[in-house]
């Protein structure tokens, strides 16, 4: 084994211009790596960074920044410019996921502007057996390799090997030119071997005039004869690579046909518009930190060692529309006949204290999509039939992330969270989309401003058919068309929401007029109202049940996970909320707690929950199941469920808001304080579910405390009535 050494003083100053000092407690590298640590004087934002060093036969050494973190590690080999390598940019090092060990390597010696010193060491796949030794004395069991040029030439190296443990390749531009980008630009033919002879010795007459040695410009020939070898390598490669280009300086995107990649799961190519072509660039390099953030996220599985052979997960997030707490047969319901729901529920987890960000659609829609409170977008009611409200483009999505790490995604159903021709699903992360901006007649498809309301990929595009049953068609062709992919099928039911209409109900809107009146509600008479619902939500019981039974024809049901849950509560009227007070447009349990459900075969087991959960939490829950984790910079509010729903973990206590035009809440651990202009009230939701007895007058420290919060929550997500282009924090 090659004895541990320090990094020479004077290489330290050179190599550590932007990493800083040691962060105690650094114990996966004791024992074997019991080498001096220096600590030089911190000079940037990122003091977590220290400095370890690696003897090597030559007489040089290997420079390790490591930064503590649970493993997986990724393993970055850079190239140096000048006094600083690639990876020493603050931006970048911000950029890279905070939960694992980042460990670069560099080597360091007589070298000018590349790794290998030596003729000895030029050879790529001995710098590639140092850099896995590296691995070892570091113990990483579960690993990625990157680099920039050389360091992506290492990397390729490695993986042809695909030695235990490795996850990825990750290489920037230029990695390897015959592959990327030679073939980038096809006008360009190979040049033939005679001209690139004479380019090869015109390099090397260059470097010799300025000042590098006989060894050292062999070295540089060792690493372009590996770049002519580059086809070969990456047709070897049997890990997913990801590729980072800039195009500063570019007219035209390649396409993918034309970097001529091999068509096989995990290749990504990512363009980061308009930055240079090095790490060092600050734009470049915190855009290329996330695009490695979201790779690393998607290639990798919980289990250490783990290959990536496994496909990530679909997931299905099925959304009934005005359903009322207790009206599905699993949750107490003996008038609606729902088998397919009640057997997921069955055989998955059952969460008895969900709740949605709004009390009515909008919000809690935007909410769901956003992974924050939709104050903070300026929507706390449902939008109406207009075109200028929406939650902004500049948002970021559930679907926008998870396309980033790979998933094709689809919304079939409700949209209104702006209206799709301004604020669509298209223009944010959605693959495809059919869908409505409000809530049309199931029949003729029109609705209450007269107009016809169905729409296909943002262009007007009506289709024949009860609108339950269309919804369901697209959700089963898009899972039979996508199994050989991970996908996020997002289908927000209209149903039950009026107009109130079976599928054996008559039409009732027509084009050319508004429907505001007591005909909005459809065709039917109030006493046959809620025989409709009725009909309505085991229709969309049926969809579900073609849903999972498309899902099983797939091939893809033990890796989906499905959620079924609501936008809000029911109208009385119609729905039953079993015993918890007030309905759909009020901050009563009745208005915001709604039946939640997740169904993962061999992941989630059979039972119940009783955390207290909101709508928010799916877009952070989602990007754990899909590996993506928060991305840095989303400032999400709702907190990752995975645990609870395949470990049954208890979640930390965290108050939960909502606010509308006329009310506000507040609720803590069992404590709900229920604010309008007239009253403050104080509810123990554990001793009364029916928010019946109000204690505000006993726990008057209580109502401080809660009003406190409510006021400060308030100031950060913003003012009432507000309509914001972008978050307010």
């Amino acid at each position: 084994m090659r004895r541990a050494a320090p990094l020479p003083t004077a290489g330290v100053g050179r190599a550590l211009q932007a990493v800083a000092a040691w962060v105690s407690g650094l114990a996966v590298i004791a024992g074997a790596m019991a080498a001096h640590v220096v600590r030089p004087k911190a000079t940037s934002d990122h003091p977590e960074f220290a400095v370890r060093a690696l003897s090597l036969p030559d007489g040089a050494s290997l420079a390790f920044y490591v930064r503590a973190g649970r493993e997986p590690a990724l393993v970055l080999v850079p190239e140096t410019h000048g006094d600083r390598t690639q990876f020493q940019e603050p931006a970048f090092l911000a950029g890279l996921p905070a939960d694992r060990q980042i460990v670069i390597v560099e080597s360091r010696g007589q070298g000018r502007s590349w790794p290998p010193p030596t003729p000895e060491q030029a050879s790529i796949e001995r710098y590639a057996d140092d850099v896995l030794a590296v691995v070892r004395e570091l113990k990483l069991g579960h690993w990625h390799i990157g680099g920039h040029s050389l360091g992506g030439m290492i990397a390729l190296e490695i993986a042809g090997r695909s030695p235990a443990g490795l996850v990825g390749a990750i290489a920037l531009e230029g990695w390897v030119h015959h592959t990327v980008q030679a073939a980038a630009f096809p006008a360009a033919e190979p040049r033939p071997a005679a001209e690139q002879a004479e380019m090869r010795r015109q390099r090397e007459e260059r470097y010799r005039s300025q000042g590098w040695t006989a060894a050292e410009v062999a070295a540089l020939g060792q690493i372009w004869r590996h770049w002519e070898r580059g086809d070969a390598s990456v047709e070897a490669l049997r890990v997913p690579l990801l590729t980072v280009w800039g195009d500063r300086g570019r007219a035209v995107r390649p396409t993918r046909a034309q970097l001529r990649l091999p068509e096989r799961r995990g290749i990504e190519v990512r363009w980061v518009p308009g930055a240079d072509h090095y790490v060092t660039d600050a734009p470049f390099a915190a855009a290329t930190a996330t695009e490695i953030s979201r790779f690393l996220a998607a290639v990798e599985r919980p289990e250490r060692g783990a290959t990536t052979s496994v496909p990530r997960p679909n997931i299905v997030l099925i959304l009934v529309d005005d359903l009322g707490y207790a009206d599905l047969g699993c949750y107490g319901s003996r008038t609606h006949r729902t088998p397919h729901i009640d057997r997921l529920a069955g055989q998955g987890l059952r969460f008895t204290d969900f709740h949605s960000n709004g009390a009515v659609c909008s919000p809690t829609r935007a909410a769901l999509l956003t992974g924050c409170y939709p104050q903070r977008y300026g929507i706390e009611a449902a939008i109406g039939f207009v075109r200028d409200e929406g939650v902004p483009l500049e948002a970021t999505l559930v679907s926008e992330v998870l396309r980033g790490a790979g998933y094709r995604s689809a919304v079939f159903g409700k949209w209104h969270v702006g209206h799709v021709a301004h604020f669509g699903p298209n223009a944010q992360g959605f693959d495809e989309s059919a869908c409505a901006n409000n809530n049309p007649d199931y029949h003729s498809h029109v609705s209450r401003d007269g107009n016809v309301d169905w729409y296909r990929n943002g262009q007007l595009a009506d289709e024949p058919g009860y609108l339950v049953d269309v919804v369901t068609r697209h959700a089963t062709r898009f899972i039979a068309e996508n199994r050989e992919r991970p996908f996020f099928l997002y289908v927000p039911h209209l149903a039950g929401h009026f107009p109130y209409q079976g599928r054996g109900d008559p039409p009732h809107r027509t084009a050319g007029r508004t429907w505001d009146g007591e005909d909005r509600y459809g065709p039917l008479p109030k006493p046959e109202r809620k025989r409709a619902y009725r009909e309505m939500v085991e229709a969309v019981d049926d969809s579900v049940g073609q849903i999972v039974a498309a899902l099983e024809a797939a091939g893809v049901r033990d890796r989906t996970l499905i959620f079924v849950t609501s936008d809000n509560g029911g109208y009385l009227s119609v729905s039953d909320h079993g015993g918890y007070r007030g309905e759909k447009g009020e901050l009563f349990e009745g208005g915001h707690r709604v039946a939640a459900i997740a169904h993962w075969p061999g992941r989630i087991a059979p039972g119940t929950a009783a955390e207290t959960a909101m709508t928010a939490d799916l877009m952070p829950t989602f990007l754990a199941v899909a590996g993506v984790g928060a991305t840095p910079g989303l400032g999400l509010d709702g907190v990752d469920l995975s645990a609870v729903l395949v470990r049954r973990a208890a979640l930390p206590e965290r108050p939960l808001f909502w606010r509308d035009a006329d009310e506000r809440a507040v609720r803590l651990g069992p404590w709900k304080l229920h604010v309008t202009e007239q009253k403050i009230a104080l509810f123990h939701l554990g001793r009364d579910p029916g928010e019946s007895q109000d204690v505000a007058a006993e726990e008057t420290g209580r109502v401080r405390d809660l009003s406190a919060r409510l006021a400060a929550w308030e100031v950060e997500v913003g003012p009432r009535d507000a309509k914001r282009r972008a978050p307010s924090r």
